[in-house]
């Protein structure tokens, strides 16, 4: 005949363990956050390095802004829990970036039927000095 098994103790009251636990629980784990949090400031300095390297040309803006929706894509499905949200929470947040996208273009359409040649009335500060020196 064996004897029943007692309980180990820990040393606290049993609501005190019971809220350690409950503590425990609602507290996530730190680990993927981390990963995500190292991984945007590697994609942040990824994007700095590709805007400057004068090798891509144009395509360095490209680069930049898929390096961008990377990130953006990161902090959506990690920091805001679209990952484990309900539908609505994640049909909610897909509909903002589309709302963004759609800004985006009709701006961008703006931009581009307008008449005239706007790149070329843009000048830097050192060129506005040097055209008002050579007035003077």
């Amino acid at each position: 005949m064996s004897l029943p098994k007692t309980p180990q103790r820990t040393g606290r009251a049993p609501d005190a363990e019971r809220q350690h636990a409950d503590r425990r629980a609602l507290l996530p784990p730190l680990m993927p956050e981390l990963g995500v949090f190292v991984a945007l400031f590697a994609l942040a300095a990824t994007s700095v390095l590709v805007a400057f390297w004068s090798a891509l040309g144009g395509l360095a803006i490209l680069a930049c802004l898929a390096i961008a929706v990377v990130m953006a894509a990161l902090v959506m499905i990690f920091f805001m829990h679209l990952r484990s949200a309900m539908a609505v929470m994640t049909l909610a947040g897909l509909a903002g970036v589309v709302w963004l996208a759609i800004l985006f273009g009709l701006t961008m359409a703006d931009y581009l039927t307008r008449p005239g040649n706007l790149g070329a009335t843009m000048q830097t500060p050192a060129q506005a000095e040097s055209e008002a020196e050579a007035a003077n």
